[in-house]
């Protein structure tokens, strides 16, 4: 249970930003669907290169420091990105392309630990049930960000702040739960001499 309450708060965490991130961007600084699109795209090719590098680093690194800094990472970013106000295209783009290198890039470390927390001969079936745990997450996370944000009468958007500081409480809860997983007993069997 520890390791599916990890896996669901690790994502709402994430994903209650990320799921209107777009649209208080747009109504709060008039950008353009373009204009977005370069957003993302920045953002897209940034993680795409950090997350091959953050690959190779929890292939050599222990895997949960690595998580805890990444996490923590994203977590502020979380905060800054909610926070935003009126900027420049650029400032949009860097600002939200550092929240999804380490949004994205956590999630290595935290799927090897995860991984690990179930016996071989289960893996499949906690994988399985790990998945649904995580589209559960994804699912709430815009419903919970959607109840907190409102449009103003000027079209723009208000309370994203208060979903960054939502986002903030549940990723500060993966990373304490983060503490807690251990691995499972088989495994730890296989590594002892």
């Amino acid at each position: 249970l520890r390791a599916f309450a990890f896996s669901f708060f690790l994502v709402l965490g994430t994903f209650t930003v990320a799921s209107f991130a777009a649209p208080v961007m747009s109504a709060n600084n008039g950008w353009t669907e373009r204009d977005l699109s370069r957003v993302y795209m920045a953002a897209g090719l940034c993680t795409l290169v950090t997350m091959n590098v953050i690959g190779r680093l929890a292939d050599r690194l222990p895997r949960r420091p690595l998580f805890l800094v990444l996490a923590g990472a994203a977590l502020v970013m979380a905060v800054v990105i909610a926070n935003l106000g009126r900027m420049p295209l650029w400032g949009g783009a860097l600002a939200f392309s550092l929240f999804m290198m380490f949004a994205a890039g956590r999630m290595v470390p935290a799927q090897a630990m995860l991984l690990g927390t179930a016996a071989p001969r289960v893996r499949g079936s906690f994988l399985s049930l790990n998945t649904f745990v995580q589209h559960a997450a994804t699912g709430a996370a815009p419903v919970i960000a959607g109840a907190l944000v409102a449009k103003q009468p000027d079209g723009t958007l208000a309370g994203f702040p208060l979903v960054g500081a939502v986002a903030a409480g549940t990723a500060a809860v993966s990373l304490v739960l983060a503490l807690f997983l251990r691995p499972a007993r088989e495994d730890l069997a296989a590594t002892v001499p």
